[in-house]
């Protein structure tokens, strides 16, 4: 009822006792179709507590054991794509094995032993279930593509199914009795039982480091209840999920648990599909049953609700699915990771249904959303980590072109190390003579990291940036924005005012003044502006033509010449930018490659450190991301002078001034000698008197 017809006949005088019961109804109408909308929803926002009862659902149509798979069917949020093809979205659903078998594409092999995979023998093409049905671990289903060179192949094979199937899941319930026992072991079973509903996912391609064919993941959930009766009227007590090669477990009632009613909500990681409590970024190396890199399951994602499919506890001949009496590979053979999955009955998952939760972690690692100072460990392993698989499916794929391109890098690193040797070994020479000024320049960049982290919370948190994320969404792109944003200011802060607090110090060595951290701040404070306005329209300039194709050439040859602006304004008093600019190139000119070789070598040295430092403390000891991340920043701040030194002094060289601060310099070392050796001379004149005294 419209609210202005309610409001006039709430306004009409009490008439007779009909009129005022119509009145009635009408008021409490919408009261009573609210009570029982709450009263469906329920559910939704209110789960029961664990080992509550659960009404028991009155399907006639469906068995027990589909009501049961069906009420707790999980609902999975898959990473969304930008556009077509996009790596770093999820392209691929959960689908029925009806998407490869049947297939024309598709073809079963037989495994020769012969390296490559198309010399291996077409035992069938479009083979169906009855083809595979009992063949051994020699077979494989090989699909349409290369899988160490997927391009966009299983993509768009993929899209194509979805046009004739739906996201599908395959539910088994399981037990005690269904648990694989080597004789003699029978009693690690005493004292378990209730039942376990496992999830399986097929999905046609695996787009993560170990790129294959064919993955197999799964969700568990288990019950205290030992009949699929006492199961319909509990909750689970426990959920476990597979990700890679072992899992993640919690209890039921954990926050962590995300739920719509009494469906559990999961998350599966782009590429790898290794499923996730939440939507994060989560690194693992291989301990545990993690994979080895980082698996992303970050928002913007898209819902699915796959159709529920209940399969036998145990593999039979049915007809429907034979497949699970395939004994080989869901995808082309490969060396190594990179080969196709057995079926989900090969793996101690299934064979070990109630006792492989047992071996399951309680949290996996993700990577925290907040900036800090210089690459941190955490993205740093994930960039590695993919270069890695790369380089293994470049060697994987052309040997000897690998080889080559190995060589080639050794031999620059070589090459780049022999030519500075004498720039890194005086950088550090000077860092170490005058190390109590520059940590303390370095240092201070540690606070304004801590402020502007803390400036992005609270401009997160207010209006009008909290309003515009929450126009846009917790996408990629906002949090990239956000990102960058605070980035950019650090970025801007240690290019205004560390990087020329500390060429202000070198200035001091060369007029033979006291080094003073403060003073030196004082005088790159005093041309913020010339700085600010050099950074910006070099920097940014150079940015933006590197965002297009034709500029990205010229960009890189200016990210050179304009190398030593900085140099320029705070030793050479250079007025404007362009003035700066224009020095930096004449600094430059005739040396580009040198040039560009040494500032890459001395910006790699003052920017691993930290992140290096922070990614073994992880492998070997496993602390706190954010106390790995503190740390980081931390050494970063103390090393990042010398980054700065390195470069001055490669721009001194230019110039031909080097020689008179390294005079400078060695004057100041040889004074600070003879001061320790005094202090020693003076602390060992003190110990004979007081060991004479006790004598």
């Amino acid at each position: 009822m419209a609210t202005g017809t309610l409001w006039r006949h709430l306004q009409r005088p009490a008439g007779s006792v009909e009129e005022r019961r119509s009145g009635l109804r009408l008021i409490l109408l919408p009261f009573l179709v609210a009570l029982v909308l709450l009263a469906d929803l329920a559910p939704l926002g209110v789960a029961a507590q664990q080992g509550d009862l659960v009404p028991a659902e009155t399907h006639p149509s469906t068995s027990p054991e589909q009501q049961l798979v069906e009420r707790y069917a999980p609902i999975v949020y898959l990473k969304r794509q930008r556009f077509t093809c996009d790596t770093s979205g999820e392209p691929y659903v959960p689908m029925p094995v009806e998407a490869v078998l049947g297939d024309p594409q598709v073809l079963l092999r037989l495994d020769s032993g012969a390296d490559d995979a198309s010399l291996d023998p077409i035992v069938k093409t479009s083979p169906s279930m009855e083809d595979i049905a009992f063949l051994g671990d020699g077979y494989y289903l090989d699909f349409p593509g290369n899988p160490l060179e997927p391009h966009c192949s299983y993509e768009q094979w993929a899209r194509r199914k979805l046009d004739e199937l739906e996201p599908t899941v395959y539910a088994r319930i399981a037990s005690v009795e269904n648990e694989d026992v080597l004789p003699g072991q029978e009693s690690r079973l005493d004292g378990l039982e209730g039942l376990v509903i496992q999830y399986w996912f097929f999905y046609v391609y695996n787009d993560f480091n170990n790129k294959h064919e064919g993955d197999w993941e799964m969700v568990q959930l288990n019950f205290a209840a030992s009949t699929i009766e006492g199961a319909l009227r509990t909750e689970p007590i426990s959920i476990t999920l597979a990700q890679h090669g072992g899992g993640e477990r919690a209890s039921w009632d954990s926050a962590k648990v995300r739920k719509e009613g009494y469906r559990p909500v999961v998350f599966p990681s782009a590429g790898s599909h290794a499923t996730q409590f939440g939507r994060e970024v989560y690194i693992g190396w291989g301990e545990n049953g993690t994979g080895f890199g980082c698996d992303d399951s970050s928002p913007p994602s898209r819902r699915i609700e796959p159709n529920v499919v209940l399969m036998p506890s145990e593999p039979q001949a049915d007809g429907q699915f034979d497949w699970l009496l395939f004994y080989g590979r869901w995808g082309e053979k490969q060396p190594w990771e990179f080969n196709g999955p057995q079926g989900p009955q090969r793996g101690r998952k299934w064979n070990r249904p109630v006792t492989w939760v047992q071996e399951a972690r309680e949290r996996s690692l993700y990577l925290p959303n907040t900036p800090g100072l210089g690459p941190m460990p955490g993205d740093v392993f994930c960039g590695l980590s993919d270069m890695l698989s790369d380089a293994l499916i470049f060697f994987t794929l052309r040997p000897w072109l690998f080889a080559g391109a190995a060589l080639g890098v050794f031999g620059s690193v070589v090459y780049l190390l022999t030519i500075a040797r004498r720039q890194i070994t005086r950088a550090a020479r000077i860092y170490w003579v005058y190390r109590g000024s520059f940590t303390s320049v370095g240092l201070l960049l540690f606070p304004m990291g801590i402020l502007v982290t803390l400036l992005q919370r609270a401009l997160l948190a207010t209006p009008p940036l909290r309003w515009v994320v929450d126009l846009v969404g917790q996408s990629d792109e906002a949090r990239l924005a956000v990102t960058l944003l605070i980035g950019g200011l650090l970025a801007i802060l240690e290019a205004i005012l560390v990087g020329p607090a500390v060429i202000a110090l070198i200035q001091m060595i060369n007029r033979g003044e006291p080094t003073d951290a403060w003073r030196a701040y004082g005088r790159a404070w005093r041309r913020r502006a010339d700085l600010f306005e050099g950074w910006l329209w070099v920097d940014i300039g150079i940015l933006l033509r590197a965002l297009t194709i034709i500029g990205l050439p010229f960009a890189i040859r200016d990210a050179v010449r304009w190398i030593f602006f900085g140099q320029a304004i705070m030793i050479d008093n250079a007025r404007t930018w362009r003035g700066a600019r224009a020095v930096s190139a004449a600094a430059v000119h005739g040396t580009w490659w040198r040039t560009a070789g040494k500032a890459l070598l001395f910006s790699v040295i003052g920017i691993i450190p930290g992140p290096v430092i922070g990614m073994i403390l992880l492998l070997t000891l496993g602390p706190s991301i954010a106390f790995v991340n503190v740390l980081s920043s931390l050494i970063y701040a103390i090393v990042i002078p010398y980054k700065y030194i390195g470069l001055t002094m490669l721009y001194l060289d230019r110039t031909e001034r080097t020689e008179q601060v390294m005079a400078k310099v060695g004057r100041d070392e040889a004074v600070q000698i003879e001061e320790r050796a005094r202090a020693r001379e003076r602390s060992g004149t003190q110990d004979q008197v007081y060991g004479m005294g006790d004598g």
